[in-house]
């Protein structure tokens, strides 16, 4: 009995589902065939019906265009455009912070704090990759002529900045 209940109910939904839009069917038909849609956008002639499995054009009254819409693709793209956002309002705070730090002004807003010392630890970070260019060069200028000490002194140097640059990273988290 309740398999049968259902295929009824199965059957029935399936009738009194919306057709899918069709090119060349009349506006009205569209609207009195589809639930009222999500949005609709007016350009002269033109017409677009947004419907959440579908997006509908129609120019001088008649289906011209019928774009089926993948909900997952569309999640995806909208969680995309949300980090993109958020990404670009990040990077908008901290150049508030570092124009604020450049002019002696204490920045504003709630992660202010933080992200003026990540640019004071990212400046640090800058200067020592910096030291650690000048260091290699000068190490291969020592190890070319074979100067063994002096190329030990810059293996030191090299590595006392990475050790420095490693601690600031964990400090900059």
């Amino acid at each position: 009995m309740k398999t049968k209940l259902s295929l009824l109910l199965l059957v029935l939904g399936n009738f009194l589902a919306a057709a899918p839009a069709e090119i060349g069917q009349s506006e009205v038909e569209l609207l009195q065939q589809q639930p009222k849609p999500l949005g609709r956008i007016v350009a002269g002639s033109k017409v677009v019906y947004r419907w959440p499995e579908m997006q509908v054009t129609v120019r001088e009254g008649k289906v011209s265009e019928v774009k089926i819409i993948d909900a997952e693709k569309e999640k995806a793209a909208l969680e995309k455009r949300a980090e993109t956002l958020a990404a670009k309002q990040q990077e908008a705070e901290q150049k508030k912070a570092y124009q604020a730090a450049q002019a002696g002004q204490p920045a504003a807003g709630p992660d202010a704090a933080k992200l003026a010392n990540n640019n004071a630890i990212n400046a640090r970070i800058a200067v020592l990759r910096q030291e650690q260019n000048e260091a290699t060069v000068n190490l291969n200028k020592a190890e070319s002529v074979g100067g063994k000490a002096k190329a030990a002194y810059y293996r030191a140097e090299i590595e006392k900045r990475n050790v420095e640059i490693a601690r600031l990273l964990t400090l900059a988290k």
